[in-house]
């Protein structure tokens, strides 16, 4: 599992490098934690000698311009259906209000590249937001970024970014989410079970050094009462 994190473009040049020989086609699937400018660049503009332009799909950030364009009165909301197959989980398949769109988001790393540059397709996903009547707070907060659409509610929202034209956009969508439970879980073990161990292992030897400095503690009060016994 080569440096499954920080992925800027260095990192991933090197992650592709430990590739074993035989591998023709990498793909890359990341949270917003891959939504990096430099990255996005490297993976649309095939800058990696070895595999050329990668295909990805990367949770985007929902900033204020990206809000705007979902907000847009030309959007066309479509349902998020769920699939059957074995990548998409049973808590994504329970999501059937989930909806998603084209938007016509550019933001500036876009607009002000070179001419020929590779074309990036935006997507934004929202679901209602379901909550609970909290009467004494006027304006709750939440994990996740909300937005009111007229005439419609409040909903959750999120966007993604993809070089990928070639697939509908509810088919990018369920391909990125299989990469859900996979770096996770091993994130998981590695942050958790391992951490987990290396705090016992920890507690264990500062146990240690206190049982020790016990019995030289008892050793050198033997020590002094033979001497006064002598």
């Amino acid at each position: 599992m080569p440096h499954t994190k920080n992925k800027n473009g260095n990192r991933t040049k090197r992650s592709l490098a430990m590739l074993p020989d035989g591998v023709e086609k990498v793909f890359l699937r990341s949270d917003s934690a891959g939504y990096q400018v430099d990255l996005l660049k490297y993976c649309a503009e095939g800058h990696d000698e070895g595999f050329g332009v990668i295909d990805f799909a990367v949770a985007a950030d929902v900033n204020a311009e990206f809000r705007k364009a979902a907000l847009a009165a030309d959007v066309e909301w479509k349902p998020l259906r769920p699939r059957h197959d074995a990548g998409a989980t049973q808590e994504h398949q329970d999501e059937r209000e989930q909806e998603y769109a084209e938007v016509a988001f550019v933001p500036s790393w876009i607009a002000n590249g070179r001419k020929g540059a590779p074309e990036y397709r935006f997507l934004a996903i929202r679901e209602p937001l379901r909550q609970l009547d909290l009467p004494h707070i006027a304006e709750p907060t939440f994990p996740f970024p909300t937005q009111e659409f007229q005439g419609a509610g409040r909903y959750k929202l999120f966007g993604m970014v993809t070089n990928r034209f070639e697939m509908p956009g509810d088919e990018v969508i369920w391909w990125h989410r299989k990469r859900c439970g996979n770096s996770e879980k091993a994130h998981a073990v590695m942050k958790d079970d391992l951490a987990h161990w290396a705090a016992a292992f920890s507690r264990f030897r500062r146990q240690r050094r206190v049982v020790d400095a016990h019995d030289r503690s008892d050793e050198s009060q033997r020590h002094d009462e033979a001497l006064g016994a002598g």
